[in-house]
């Protein structure tokens, strides 16, 4: 094979790569909004019904009554917001992303509310999503994982999936370990809420000490 094929080869199969990463990327959010349901889908709440994000005044919404007790309810209803199927608060809850147990101590309201409503914004240290290639092998193409970062040294890189699964990859056998921009928290998560039970969530949020 001349020089130039094997560039051009070469350059074929880093494109296939960049376009697997980029789906598998997809699929994580993917995924992430399947476990919502279908109305999790990107569905949008028409204005009327007091959705969130069609509401320009933001501000109003830290402003309102709320009820913590109300929040704490929406927080654990698996057809609410769902927030528990990925975060812990005392103990309750799925431990995938970042447990929020203290959050109110942290982050005022306010800040809560634009981690939700723009979650690649600002990634907890620790919960960045990376995309691991493993090398090829003459009877074994390379494999792609995505996931959190949980170990990497010179023995091993441990990374934990969508499913909260561990895989484990020997050190020898990684071709390339590369953080996203992305969060694997989806945007889009208080589109089907009203404007009072935003409310009532931050309320109980912001008052997690």
């Amino acid at each position: 094979m001349s020089w130039k094929a094997g560039r051009i080869s070469r350059l074929r199969k880093l494109w296939i790569i960049a376009a697997v990463v980029a789906a598998l990327c997809i699929a994580v959010v993917t995924w992430r909004m399947l476990r919502r349901g279908p109305s999790g889908m990107g569905t949008r709440v028409p204005e009327d019904h007091g959705a969130v994000e069609s509401y320009p005044d933001l501000p109003k919404i830290l402003a309102m009554p709320a009820s913590a007790d109300r929040g704490r309810k929406l927080f654990f209803d698996i057809n609410g917001s769902q927030c528990g199927n990925c975060h812990v608060i005392a103990g309750r809850g799925t431990d995938f992303g970042p447990d929020l147990s203290q959050i109110g101590r942290k982050f005022s309201k306010a800040d809560i509310l634009d981690n939700i409503l723009h979650p690649s914004k600002s990634i907890v240290p620790g919960y960045e999503t990376y995309v691991l290639r493993t090398k090829s092998e003459p009877a074994r193409p390379g494999e792609i994982y995505v996931g959190f970062l949980v170990k990497k040294s010179v023995a091993e890189v441990v990374l934990k999936d969508q499913q909260r699964q561990l895989i484990h990859i020997p050190a020898r056998a990684v071709e390339s370990l590369a953080a996203q921009t992305i969060s694997a928290m989806p945007e889009g998560l208080l589109a089907n809420l009203d404007k009072q039970k935003v409310a009532d969530l931050l309320e109980y949020l912001a008052t997690r000490r």
